[in-house]
């Protein structure tokens, strides 16, 4: 059986998002699917492992001739991913291009 978790990182994107909703409907429409995701996915922290990890994500990036600046989010949560030992599930491969040597990047 396959275990699936999702960064606190990635939950605090997803909570900001439920609130720049245009509408109520769509605010509703979004917080729902966001507790249905607390509620059946494993949170990982942003730890002192990843924390550690950011670091040398964070030089890769420049390694690789990129702004680490605009991605911070995406460097944190692919730490996080390194930091447990995870393969990262992204719909957005390009936002962690670079980091390959340390981390597994899959588009479903």
């Amino acid at each position: 059986m396959t275990m699936s978790f999702v960064s606190s990182i990635t939950l605090g994107e997803l909570a900001a998002g439920v609130h720049t909703a245009r509408t109520a409907t769509e605010r509703a429409r979004r917080l729902s699917r966001l507790q249905a995701l607390e509620n059946t996915i494993e949170t990982l922290p942003f730890g002192g492992a990843a924390a550690r990890a950011y670091g040398e994500l964070y030089a890769l990036v420049i390694d690789a001739g990129r702004n680490p600046r605009p991605r911070r989010f995406d460097l944190q949560i692919a730490a996080t991913a390194f930091a447990h030992d995870l393969i990262l599930v992204t719909r957005n491969p390009g936002d962690f291009v670079g980091l390959e040597r340390l981390v597994q990047v899959i588009a479903p």
